[in-house]
């Protein structure tokens, strides 16, 4: 990090213990850590206190392991290094505050992205093609609350030419304080939906935690927006600079002209017009929505100076992020894995998918609870199994949790056939289930909030199918199925 443990403590305002040896004061600094088991030799462990855990329970280890110190704000009486121990009133305010002051020292662009869905996959677009031409640093994995940002931003060396950063939030203000450290040249929100609404109250105050990050970047920002999104007028009003729109409405500057799904392939193609051209490019995923996570990729590109081909070579080089509508095809069964989040939006997204993929083939719909609604939550999920009641396009359907049951019974008394509706409680009779009704060249969606644990699901549905060899039928017999109607 060419940073010595001294210094973090004069940036983050700590004070040492103990006068600590010039070998530790002085020395050079691999990284930061908060974890422990995975601190390497020369680290930081910084102690940050958790809904589950304290990091100050792990200081110990963390020498054992080779720390070089670590920051606390609790007493720390076992450890017998004093002389290696940094105190600061707030361990995660002294994280945000070195990250704050580590992005000023490296002053590349960096480009930001939030909305309601569909951003992680926007990020890795977007990323994908930047890296053809740039040594660019992104988000991995879920790094993108207060904490995980910060650490992406410890993470910039001085040869990084741009950074895309994914910018998570289930509360007001949470976009700004991010975007206050990030200080990013680019902006993009993939949409406004009711994510988190259980926490934000309302769909305006959704709108007013994404436009933080619009409003947080100044006059020499650039927004690119959905121009198709219902909130776009009001999100477009608060960008201070230029905004690039991409959508099909024909005032886009990015223009979606048509998509195809090729359901066996698993792909999508996506007929586009850029700058008076017309592009055809297609993506190993299943889905209309991936037209918009695909144009506002290219439109970050080009702003950064991409060409086409590298943009091109970059969306060669994309894969389906696990969990995240993952087509696997299991002895001719076909499942979309979208395990990882649900909300209303997505779920309407996904299930629509699914009904244009299947086509004439028999379909089925694992569906689990839509967490972070709030009070909103019992309306949200029965007005979602209205719809699937009046559309009947699912032939099974699979409730998991208690507001998913809700959902179950909501589509009965809106015409679903109640022979073909379960509600299970046990996520392990799921699988057991699923495959007793399943047969080669059928659809199966698999989507809920990620608490509810669906990927694991999927991972016993796969296993099940895989090893099934002619009575799979009898793991769950006409009684049991009986047991888990809604009726």
């Amino acid at each position: 990090m060419e940073i010595t443990p001294d210094r973090i403590a004069r940036i983050i305002g700590g004070e040492w213990i103990e006068r600590p040896e010039e070998a530790i004061s002085n020395a050079s600094v691999r990284s930061i850590s908060i974890d422990s088991r995975t601190l390497c030799p020369g680290d930081i462990f910084w102690c940050i206190k958790g809904e589950r855990f304290d990091g100050h329970d792990f200081v110990e280890q963390a020498f054992k392991k080779g720390a070089l110190a670590a920051v606390i704000s609790s007493p720390i009486h076992s450890c017998g290094e004093p002389g290696r121990l940094i105190q600061v009133g707030d361990t995660l305010k002294a994280l945000q505050k070195l990250a704050k002051s580590w992005r000023e020292m490296h002053p590349c662009p960096i480009v930001a992205v939030t909305g309601s869905s569909g951003k992680t996959t926007t990020k890795e677009l977007i990323a994908k093609i930047l890296k053809q031409r740039y040594n660019c640093l992104s988000t991995e994995g879920n790094m993108n609350n207060h904490i995980g940002v910060s650490l992406m931003l410890l993470r910039l060396e001085a040869s990084h030419e741009v950074g895309v950063l994914e910018l998570g939030m289930n509360h007001l203000g949470e976009i700004a304080q991010l975007t206050d450290m990030v200080k990013p040249k680019i902006g993009v929100i993939t949409n406004i939906g009711k994510a988190h609404i259980g926490f934000l109250g309302s769909v305006n105050q959704i709108i007013d935690a994404k436009s933080e990050l619009l409003e947080g970047m100044g006059p020499e920002g650039l927004a690119v927006l959905n121009r198709d999104d219902p909130y776009y007028y009001i999100l477009a009003e608060r960008c201070q600079n230029g905004v690039i729109t991409v959508g099909e409405s024909e005032k886009a500057d990015l223009r979606i002209k048509k998509i195809v799904l090729f359901p066996s392939e698993g792909r999508t193609q996506v007929v586009m017009k850029v700058k008076g051209k017309t592009l055809s490019l297609s993506l190993p995923i299943l889905g209309r929505f991936i037209a918009y996570n695909l144009l506002m990729a290219i439109a970050v590109a080009m702003e950064m100076g991409c060409e086409q081909k590298e943009i091109t070579s970059g969306i060669a080089d994309f894969s389906p992020i696990p969990n995240r509508m993952d087509h696997q095809i299991i002895k001719g069964i076909h499942i979309l894995n979208d395990s990882y989040n649900a909300n209303p939006e997505s779920m309407h997204s996904a299930l629509s998918t699914l009904f244009e993929c299947k086509g004439s083939a028999r379909s089925m719909a694992i569906l689990g609870d839509m967490l972070e609604l709030g009070s909103q939550s019992e309306c949200l999920h029965r007005q979602l199994g209205q719809w699937l009641g009046h559309n009947k396009r699912v032939d099974f359907l699979i409730a998991y949790g208690a507001q998913a049951k809700l959902m179950a019974q909501e589509a009965v008394k809106t015409g679903y056939p109640p022979q073909s509706v379960w509600s299970i409680n046990e996520p392990g009779e799921i699988a057991k289930l699923a495959s007793s009704l399943l047969d080669s060249g059928d659809w199966v969606l698999i989507k809920g909030s990620r608490e509810m644990g669906l990927d694991r699901v999927f991972a016993d549905l796969s296993e099940l199918i895989r090893v099934s060899n002619g009575f799979k039928k009898k793991q769950w017999d006409k009684e049991e199925r009986d047991q888990c109607s809604i009726i």
